[in-house]
């Protein structure tokens, strides 16, 4: 099995989301990756993607009604985001299966 790093498979969850149009936050992504990584470790990887300009933020409201910071992968970042998911993230368990029951997600919504 392989593993690609904690803050590549974060944002390559985070691209997996934007391009399916669904919200990603915080709250969100560490109940996503809690087999994976510790809340702070999920916390750190965040700010780290953050202080590289690889993902940015914005305030919106979530399906319960309440406000998140949403993630989204910068568009300097899409096509490197792009490139680790083609080559490394798919490789990785934890990540198919969060991309797995994403588009579950979606089918069931059509």
């Amino acid at each position: 099995m392989e593993h690609i790093s904690d803050d590549f498979l974060v944002a390559s969850i985070i691209k997996k989301y934007n391009d399916s149009g669904e919200y990603i936050w915080f709250n969100k992504l560490e109940d996503l990756l809690k087999n994976r990584m510790a809340r702070g470790t999920v916390s750190k990887n965040i700010d780290k993607l953050f202080d590289f300009c690889l993902i940015s933020g914005e305030w919106k409201k979530n399906e319960e009604g309440s406000w998140v910071r949403v993630f989204k992968v910068a568009g300097e970042a899409e096509k490197l985001i792009d490139k680790i998911i083609g080559e490394r993230a798919v490789k990785d368990e934890c990540f198919r299966d969060i991309s797995s029951r994403l588009e579950a997600k979606i089918s069931a919504r059509r």
